[in-house]
């Protein structure tokens, strides 16, 4: 099935951009046809195809409210420090993305998470409210499979109101979102609502807490993610816990456990089906896509119906003046252009043509 979408949408995209070429830019005709088509354009080329047509992979998005330690968990699933940890709240204010290679160069070029700005990876800029709200910081992480970006981002809770923007971003370009909590957030209601909206989406959602108090098997960090989990609506997906001594390690890569002691996140993040979860995540906007994509078809055969009839027109016309056509002038022709040629003359030579005429 993701094939088949896959390849539609390939030949979609490149049947419009044939079409586009083919009518000269700026041209009345050009305007006609493609005025308000370039949002789901822009739909169609930076997120459909890259994701559905067997170039996609996984964004892991750590999202959360505020001071729950997102940054942390982040750089503990890399093994390393790329995100700026600072002790107060609200630090992380802009995204991070970490990807191989070939992955990051994708996101530099805008063409994997087309919701932000990306540029390369600034520490300072990351947690500075200065830089634009949208700027998205690309860190290349070698050891990272093709198949997964991660990307760390600011709280889903902020009081400030450039970071809903930031977060409704968030929640759009991540497949999977790994929700991090602690005692004092899994019940905050502007928490709860950001990640139920996010599942209600398609996105999946793994519930982890952290700072958790490990006594008794992590007793009490299970039951408040087991509440969290009824509040957003989850059923039958893996609980992550972090014990509140947990750090990262240069040079070790410590697993964040399932409670049940069956997975680890990174594991499972890379056991995840990558083509089931696409068509899952994006089958509201390839729905979306596919009612505007109608309405411009049929706009097009309205245009291309009216053409033919102007066409049609301006045949019949040319036809019936071509019947009435007669290459002898008679009288009447000869004296308007007598007319014509005595209005272009002067005062002496109308004068001496009208003397020719009367003789």
């Amino acid at each position: 099935m993701e094939e088949t979408i896959g390849q539609a949408l390939t030949g979609f995209d490149k049947g419009f951009a044939a079409f586009r070429d083919e009518l000269p830019a700026g041209s009345g005709l050009a305007d006609m046809v493609f005025s308000n088509t370039s949002a789901w354009a822009n739909l169609l080329v930076y997120k459909l195809v890259p994701h559905l047509a067997g170039e996609g992979c996984l964004v892991a998005a750590v999202a959360g409210g505020t001071n729950t330690g997102k940054s942390t968990v982040f750089n503990i699933l890399l093994g390393q420090t790329v995100s700026p940890v600072v002790t107060t709240a609200a630090a992380t204010r802009r995204p991070v993305l970490a990807a191989n290679a070939r992955r990051a160069a994708q996101c530099l070029e805008a063409k994997l998470v087309p919701e932000f700005l990306p540029r390369p990876i600034e520490a300072q800029a990351v947690v500075s409210d200065t830089t634009p709200v949208n700027t998205l910081f690309v860190a290349q992480i070698d050891a990272l499979p093709d198949r997964l970006v991660l990307l760390d981002t600011p709280d889903v809770d902020s009081i400030d109101k450039e970071n809903w923007e930031v977060a409704e971003n968030t929640r759009a370009a991540g497949d999977a979102l790994i929700a991090v909590l602690t005692a004092e957030k899994y019940k905050d209601e502007r928490v709860v609502e950001f990640f139920r909206r996010a599942k209600d989406a398609g996105r999946i959602i793994l519930p982890l807490m952290n700072k958790a108090d490990p006594a008794d098997a992590f007793l009490t960090a299970r039951k408040q993610l087991d509440e969290f989990c009824a509040d957003v609506g989850l059923d039958d997906v893996p609980r992550f816990v972090i014990p509140h001594d947990f750090a990262v390690t240069k040079g070790q890569q410590r697993p964040i456990s399932s409670t049940d002691g069956s997975t680890d996140l990174k594991t499972y993040l890379e056991s995840l089906d990558v083509p089931a979860i696409k068509q899952r995540v994006y089958r509201d906007t390839v729905a979306h896509f596919a009612r505007e994509a109608g309405t411009f078809l049929d706009r097009c055969d309205e245009l291309a119906s009216s053409l033919r009839t102007v066409v049609n027109e301006f045949e019949a016309r040319a036809a019936a003046f071509a019947d009435k056509y007669d290459p002898a002038p008679g009288a009447e022709i000869g004296g308007l252009f007598h007319e014509f040629v005595q209005a272009k003359r002067g005062p002496v030579r109308r004068m001496i043509g009208s003397e020719v005429v009367i003789q």
